[in-house]
């Protein structure tokens, strides 16, 4: 795979990633549950991992959703550093 095709699909995945996790953030704090503490004493990897347990029922689906596919584009990037890190020591 040339080199450009790994930095561009490593550029997009890590963008795309970003903005799919902020965006779970993002609706999980509009939709915080009345009855769980205020969102800035929690941390947001625990909102992300768990949304149920601070999103209102309605809203747990989409979060839940959109965290996944952020994470896996997330996974896709390191894939890809990855990928071209054995290319590279092997190219020696």
């Amino acid at each position: 795979m040339p080199a450009l095709t790994v930095q561009a699909l490593f550029l997009v995945s890590v963008l795309a990633g970003t903005g799919a996790l902020i965006a779970a953030i993002a609706i999980a704090r509009c939709h915080w549950r009345l009855d769980v503490a205020p969102y800035r004493e929690t941390y947001a990897f625990s909102v992300l991992r768990h949304p149920a347990s601070y999103v209102t029922p309605d809203w747990v689906r989409s979060v839940r959703t959109r965290a996944l596919v952020g994470m896996c584009l997330m996974a896709l990037a390191v894939g890809c550093l990855s990928y071209q890190l054995v290319v590279d020591l092997g190219a020696q």
